[in-house]
């Protein structure tokens, strides 16, 4: 008798200690779909929501189609919904919102999110009342096809501890593969290292998979080309600040050492101050400097990184067609410093603008002028303004960093030589 109450006892308590057990909470970067191309780690819906209120910066992003679909998703729903409702769509700490590709030049969002305290029977009330909901299997699980009147399209899934939401089954289904794949891509160490990097206290820290990068945004601006953002590293992560009408982006971007990528060329190449900043306006829409610290020692780490990715030749056949002794007079006359920037605007259009500063004043205009244009040569307060003849000076030397730079107006002003690019149509790379 006592033996029968004591095996009761134990198998009460068996059972008491399966019932409280937590269940594991889902790692929702496992649910990342493999094609994914950037990622949002949403750390604080309300301030993203102002930032896209308010930001002029967010006001021309908008304009890009991938960006837009969300933010139009988005306002439909609270169209849709009740307003007493919206808290519980916004009620999602650490979610993730991520793009990825969905079919031929085509890219859709997702959300993943967790669930909380949110249960599925009351959602399914909620959004009774404003779709029509339908329901479909995949591998076992339930995805529900929720339609607006206004014939706003979503898809739902809803798990043990969290949710999908996407305006196509695609992303989600690729979702539902992932987290079965018993290799998690986001576990790549390299950007398990730079998820260690954000800022938990930024409104959202976004990660950019540079590798997919380019195709992503050949699909949103036609017959460009962005491959070179491969060449700068496998991942990206900026941290997403909200300031007034402003957005701010800091981060880093991991470029691993298997391959050579171009920031590797500065490793050998010693910084020094930055004098740059005197000739750049105020405003100025972006800057990129080069701090190189020895010219020669720069061309020398750039040509071995274009050799590592098998361009050099490609880029000694254009350099080539450059007036003869041109590479060594450029070589001969920049100091430490170089970059572009891009400053005012005109009928849409920004001013494109290139700068070095130059090692001796006496061999640098003696240099450009071998190089200049002998039929073109104006004043301006006091300054010589010459344009370049030779063709893709620069960009043949330097790479796509100087795209711009055609055959430019210069003018020497502070122990720098600063180039305007003159607008063009096309022209050969």
């Amino acid at each position: 008798m006592k033996l029968r109450y004591l095996l009761f006892l134990a198998a009460g308590l068996l059972s008491s200690a399966c019932s409280t057990e937590k269940v594991e909470a889902t790692n929702l970067y496992q649910l990342i779909p493999s094609n994914t191309v950037w990622l949002a780690h949403v750390n604080d819906w309300s301030k993203v929501e102002k930032a896209a209120r308010n930001s002029r910066v967010y006001q021309h992003l908008d304009k890009l189609p991938s960006l837009h679909q969300i933010s139009s998703n988005w306002q439909e729903l609270k169209n849709t919904l009740p307003s007493d409702s919206l808290a519980l769509l916004k009620d999602f700490p650490d979610a993730l919102l991520c793009e990825s590709l969905s079919g031929a030049e085509k890219y859709d969002w997702l959300l993943i999110a967790p669930k909380n305290d949110l249960k599925f029977k009351a959602w399914q009330k909620l959004l009774a009342a404003q779709f029509e909901i339908s329901s479909s299997d995949y591998t076992g699980k339930e995805i529900l096809k929720l339609e607006s009147k206004s014939k706003l399209v979503l898809h739902l899934h809803y798990d043990k501890d969290y949710l999908l939401l996407s305006p196509s089954r695609i992303p989600i289904e690729n979702s539902l593969r992932q987290i079965s794949n018993p290799n998690i891509w986001t576990d790549d160490l390299n950007l398990k290292n730079l998820r260690q990097t954000r800022n938990n206290s930024a409104v959202a820290n976004i990660f950019i998979h540079l590798e997919l990068a380019n195709d992503y945004l050949k699909a949103l601006y036609k017959n460009a080309q962005f491959d070179y953002l491969q060449h700068l590293g496998d991942w990206a992560v900026l941290d997403l600040e909200a300031e007034k009408q402003d957005l701010i982006l800091t981060g880093l971007i991991n470029h691993p050492q298997e391959g050579f990528n171009y920031p590797e060329v500065f490793n050998d190449v010693h910084s020094d101050n930055i004098d740059a900043s005197q000739i750049v306006p105020q405003n100025v829409a972006s800057w990129i400097h080069l701090n190189v610290g020895n010219i020669g020692q720069y061309d020398r780490s750039y040509q071995s990184y274009l050799e590592a990715n098998s361009l050099l030749e490609n880029h000694q056949s254009l350099v080539a067609k450059l007036p003869a002794g041109s590479t060594d007079k450029i070589l001969g006359i920049i100091d430490n410093e170089m970059g572009v920037f891009s400053a005012g605007r005109s009928n849409a259009q920004a001013f494109h603008f290139a700068y070095f500063n130059y090692r001796d004043e006496e061999l640098c205009k003696e240099s450009l002028e071998s190089l200049a244009d002998s039929n073109f040569i104006e004043g301006y307060r006091g300054h010589i303004v010459r344009r370049v003849k030779a063709l893709n000076l620069l960009p043949r030397l330097f790479g796509r960093l100087f795209a711009e730079m055609h055959q430019p107006f210069y003018v020497l002003h502070n122990d720098f030589v600063i180039l305007k690019a003159i607008a063009v149509t096309s022209l050969e790379e």
